[in-house]
């Protein structure tokens, strides 16, 4: 087994080689922008495309990205959080209110489901939410003992409110890096929130 390091970027080669264009294998286009950047590997883009036969598996482990990630998540809660000080309102409050806006009216388990949470931590910030008449029970005909939790009028204004003062705060933030590198981490971000998902679902069913 062999490990070579990029930067914040870990390649496993199993087996004493590095992936064969030719070889039988399937894309995994996920990895592709974080095998890119992996030049200690020696081989044409294609290949780093590909995890290949048993005897050559190549194996990318981004952990610095997803490190990142978990540090990004922190960061952007204290900053949201530090930017709506006046409002008295916790980041996942404001996170179940611009839930509500983009997907529309849900039960406190589907928002749960789509949030990665408990039902109870959910509850907590709904119950908080309708104290300040932000959100409202709505009557849900597929389940009679599970409201639906919907927006109010009050509660619209005031995430599209909140939405609107953090872009306009993020544009005037100097990050150093360009659109097309912000596109790519987006779409890597993606790939692996899609794969977490669907091994998530594997792993519980």
């Amino acid at each position: 087994m062999l490990i070579h390091r990029h930067g914040q970027v870990s390649v496993q080669v199993i087996g004493g080689g590095v992936c064969d264009p030719g070889s039988e294998a399937f894309a995994v286009e996920t990895f592709r922008p974080i095998a890119r950047q992996a030049a200690c590997v020696d081989q044409p883009e294609s290949s780093l495309t590909s995890f290949c036969r048993s005897d050559k598996l190549l194996v990318v482990m981004p952990k610095g990205l997803l490190d990142e990630a978990r540090l990004l998540f922190h960061a952007l809660r204290q900053w949201s959080e530090t930017l709506h000080a006046e409002l008295g309102m916790t980041a996942a409050m404001r996170g179940l209110l611009e839930l509500i806006l983009l997907a529309g009216p849900a039960t406190v388990p589907d928002m749960a489901r789509a949030r990665g949470v408990s039902r109870q931590h959910v509850q907590q910030q709904v119950d908080a939410l309708l104290e300040r008449s932000l959100v409202e029970r709505q009557d849900n005909p597929a389940h009679k003992r599970s409201s639906m939790i919907a927006l109010t009028s009050r509660g619209h204004a005031l995430i599209q409110n909140v939405r609107a003062e953090e872009l306009h705060a993020l544009s005037r933030i100097q990050v150093g890096v360009s659109d097309h590198a912000m596109l790519e981490a987006a779409q890597v971000l993606s790939g692996w929130r899609t794969a977490l998902q669907r091994d998530t679902a594997r792993r519980t069913h």
